[in-house]
């Protein structure tokens, strides 16, 4: 299956929600993409850029892999230093949570209905309270633009920065359900969103696709990211030929 972010934050704003659909080929996705947004597709001749994030020793294999059929169909292809994606964490997290605060208070739900709330829900807006101010959150903003600005500046030169989808294999139901005595949000909530999301932060548009399956049997995720839609869609479909290919 094949997700895409096809709306993006506007500019100058950071966390935005985006829609991403799924389809079961890049191609299927294409003719969505093109009622959701009328894009076209341009061609895309710079090439595409690898940036494998440190300790990813569970995708790194089909990570790889993937990078090898990638060389065959792009431009061309070459490995590029990338910003820690786990840099975003702390000053996404400190403005997700401010603003979820912020949207729960306005709307007379917090804390007069925090009984209706999930336990993680109730510690998120608990956390908020307790650690941030209007100070910390400002600050916080300015780090998520600064650390974007660097993302972005990582596409100089490349139409396409490649990187695993998420720094893990699909977690199981037991992963999915451990708690941290030490943050509100799950230990997976952090893992899961920590390569996709800065992608959001930093206004961008981003592809995944499957890329093989991990230990296990589990599936692992390629991501693609780029400034603009079309060119994804065009190397993502690209990739999926190269893969039947050697399949």
């Amino acid at each position: 299956m094949t997700a895409l972010t096809a709306l993006r934050a506007p500019a100058g704003t950071l966390q935005a929600q985006v829609v991403g659909p799924i389809a079961r080929t890049v191609n299927d996705f294409a003719l969505l993409w093109e009622v959701l947004r009328g894009a076209g597709q341009p061609g895309w001749g710079r090439g595409a850029a690898g940036g494998l994030p440190p300790s990813l020793p569970e995708v790194a294999s089909a990570y790889a892999g993937a990078l090898e059929v990638l060389r065959g169909v792009a431009a061309s292809g070459r490995e590029r230093d990338v910003i820690p994606f786990a840099s975003f964490d702390a000053p996404r997290s400190a403005v997700l949570m401010w603003e979820a605060l912020q949207v729960h208070r306005s709307r007379g739900w917090w804390p007069e209905r925090a009984g209706d709330y999930t336990e993680e829900t109730r510690g998120y807006l608990r956390h908020a309270e307790a650690n941030l101010t209007p100070e910390r959150v400002e600050a916080a903003r300015a780090e998520c633009r600064r650390l974007a600005a660097r993302l972005v500046s990582a596409l100089d030169g490349a139409d396409v920065l490649v990187t695993p989808t998420v720094p893990c294999l699909a977690p199981t139901h037991e992963e999915a359900a451990q708690r941290s005595e030490t943050s509100p949000r799950r230990p997976i909530v952090m893992k899961l969103t920590r390569i996709p999301a800065p992608v959001n932060v930093a206004g961008l548009a981003a592809l995944s696709l499957p890329c093989g399956p991990g230990a296990g049997g589990l599936p692992v995720g390629l991501q693609l990211i780029g400034r603009d839609e079309a060119t994804l869609l065009r190397l993502g479909s690209a990739y999926e030929h190269g893969t039947r290919m050697e399949a």
